[in-house]
């Protein structure tokens, strides 16, 4: 089986919907690859993290029998191609802030750099770190441990994504909101659906129409889309009856609903495009080049 030579760049997620997608606001990083001499022995390595790089070895054809994807075990090399940790894990992450999950006889744990299991395998799931705390699962129930391994937020919710900038989406039965670090619900755990906070808000979703709530969990913008993006310098594109347009966080509507498509702005440009023509607005609405 021939390898697959799958370098993944590093990026940092500002913004993910509840049901996981990632919103277009995202930085890649340059991803620096390992200098492997024999990728070819490996199903896939990624860029490093930290100074270390997952692969995969290929899996054993007799034990994969007719299935598409044969993948073996998980491991991690330094940036010469040298393993440090030997490729023995069932799953792996990538490493953040100096740890790993990584998951062995079904069940997750945390090692080092080093290799060192520093948390021990005892989860049904597991993240990466992320601001000091990992989300974890055991038996469909998520929460937060810090790096000694210590609860910081019960088990208590059906699902978890990590910490950014000290607020994590949450889900408890089919609704969503987003928690702090002490687990108090900042956007009340009623939404259909939410993401995380840009330009101090957040945008929640419930029956099929959209709004925006703040960090102290008033909704400032009414449920009352029919779709929206989040707000970027200020605005944010918005759509009613088949047309967008762009409000500011107050609500008011700035530049009026008659486009057929926008894109949110960046430089103070958007582009947008009506009657079949695209084009370039700035923050008024006027038409610039």
């Amino acid at each position: 089986m021939k390898a697959k030579k799958l370098y993944l760049a590093s990026m940092v997620y500002l913004g993910l919907t509840a049901c996981g997608t990632l919103t277009t606001t995202q930085h890649a990083t340059a991803c620096v690859e390992p200098n492997i001499s024999n990728v070819d022995n490996y199903f896939e390595v990624s860029c490093l993290y930290e100074g270390l790089a997952q692969v995969i070895s290929l899996g054993e054809i007799a034990k994969c029998g007719n299935d598409d994807v044969c993948i073996g075990k998980f491991g991690f090399v330094d940036k010469n191609g040298k393993v440090i940790i030997p490729l023995q894990y069932d799953d792996a992450g990538h490493f953040s802030e100096g740890l790993v999950s990584v998951k062995k006889d079904d069940n997750y744990g945390f090692l080092d750099k080093t290799g060192k299991v520093v948390i021990p395998f005892i989860y049904d799931d597991a993240s990466g770190f992320s601001e000091g705390l990992a989300s974890i699962a055991k038996k469909h129930k998520y929460g937060f441990i810090d790096k000694t391994g210590k609860i910081v937020l019960p088990l208590q919710y059906d699902y978890a994504y990590g910490f950014f900038d000290g607020f994590a989406i949450v889900r408890q039965g089919n609704v969503w909101g987003i928690v702090d670090k002490t687990g108090k619900a900042i956007v009340p755990i009623q939404y259909d659906d939410v993401l995380g906070f840009f330009d101090g808000l957040a945008k929640v979703q419930q029956n099929d129409k959209f709004g925006y709530v703040n960090k102290v969990g008033e909704l400032v913008v009414p449920i009352q889309y029919d779709n929206a993006y989040v707000f970027s310098e200020g605005l944010a594109g918005v759509q009613k009856n088949g047309k967008w347009g762009f409000i500011d966080k107050a609500g008011k509507t700035v530049i009026p609903l008659q486009y057929d498509e926008v894109n949110s702005f960046s430089d103070g440009i958007a582009n947008v495009k009506k009657d079949g023509q695209a084009f370039n607005i700035n923050t008024t609405g006027k038409i610039v080049d």
